[in-house]
């Protein structure tokens, strides 16, 4: 038993990998060039995104980028199998891309999520977040040394 890569193996590796990268350069480009629009299938689908066209073009315009950057990961690692001779350096590679593209996904995802996040303003009478923390009219800080 030999531990080289198969070309069988090297070719649907890469054939799989190639047609996922480049779905995901076409999810992360399409939006940020207004060419993917609100839609039943295809972009992040969360309820904010999807509350309005707005929302999904600041969803798609923040996380675009890293989408597109997973593409390109899984895109440069599909050919691997040609040149990586051996299984377990192939599986490591394939397994180790594999797995920072899906964290190059949720890190768009949520980067884009809480750029949907409303900002939130202290209402009139300072009870907002923070209010209570800083410096004081008199002088000393409010806030500090609370445990």
């Amino acid at each position: 038993m030999t531990d080289a890569v198969t070309t069988g193996t090297a070719i649907t590796t890469a054939l799989a990998l190639t047609v996922a990268g480049v779905l995901l350069l076409a999810l992360g480009l399409l939006p940020q060039r207004g060419k993917l629009s609100r839609n039943a299938f295809l972009g992040i689908r969360t309820v904010r995104a999807l509350e309005s066209d707005e929302a999904w073009r600041t969803m798609h315009r923040v996380a675009g980028p890293w989408v597109t950057a997973g593409g390109v990961l899984l895109l440069l690692v599909a050919f691997s199998g040609f040149y990586l001779d051996r299984e377990p350096a192939f599986s490591v590679t394939v397994l180790t891309a594999t797995g920072a593209c899906v964290a190059l996904l949720f890190t768009g995802a949520w980067r884009g999520s809480r750029a949907l996040r409303p900002t939130a303003a202290a209402p009139a009478g300072g009870r907002g977040p923070g209010a209570g923390v800083g410096p004081r009219p008199g002088g000393g800080v409010s806030g500090a040394g609370r445990g």
